[in-house]
């Protein structure tokens, strides 16, 4: 827990310097629209990692900076920590960001032991503009007798980054 905490506090630092480092004329430029890929960890009763796209829209050109993304990944992932890596599956999702904070919704369809499962996610958590984020994910609907979890709660780390994001926070 102290690990994800800290986490938080960097990413919460790193983006505070980030928009501080831009000067006004920049801020003209900072809105666009950019595909990136996705990668990221996943810990739910077990560990597990995605791979997928990103299609960004990003504006940080006034005090209403935020993002909005579409993404689709594919996730291997551990039934519980003692297991093999024996769930994989695709999952969509939408999210937005307003400043650190962002939401969205996901939907995942998995395959475990030759039996299929679906079902929908509601997220919050700490966001750099859609391309860093630190999510809580709780499963709410879709869950039945194919579910291989016990928990309905699930936490995330994923970046979406490519030259274009790069320039724009890492650049002043």
């Amino acid at each position: 827990m102290k690990f994800i905490q800290t986490l938080l506090c960097l990413f919460t630092l790193l983006y505070a310097v980030n928009l501080s480092a831009q000067d006004t004329k920049d801020k003209k430029e900072l809105s666009f629209f950019t595909v990136a890929p996705r990668v990221g960890v996943i810990v739910h009763n077990g560990f597990g990692v995605e791979a997928g796209i990103s299609f960004l829209s990003v504006d940080i050109r006034d005090i209403s900076f935020g993002a909005a993304s579409f993404y689709a990944t594919y996730f291997i992932q551990q039934k519980d920590f003692d297991s093999a890596l024996d769930i994989d599956g695709f999952k969509a999702g939408v999210q937005g960001s307003w400043g650190p904070f962002m939401g969205g919704i996901e939907v995942k369809t998995g395959s475990y032991n030759q039996r299929m499962f679906t079902y929908i996610s509601p997220k919050i958590g700490l966001s750099l503009l859609d391309a860093v984020n630190v999510e809580y994910l709780i499963n709410i609907a879709g869950k039945s007798d194919n579910f291989p979890w016990r928990s309905n709660h699930q936490i995330g780390l994923n970046i979406s980054w490519n030259r274009k994001i790069h320039d724009t926070f890492c650049k002043s």
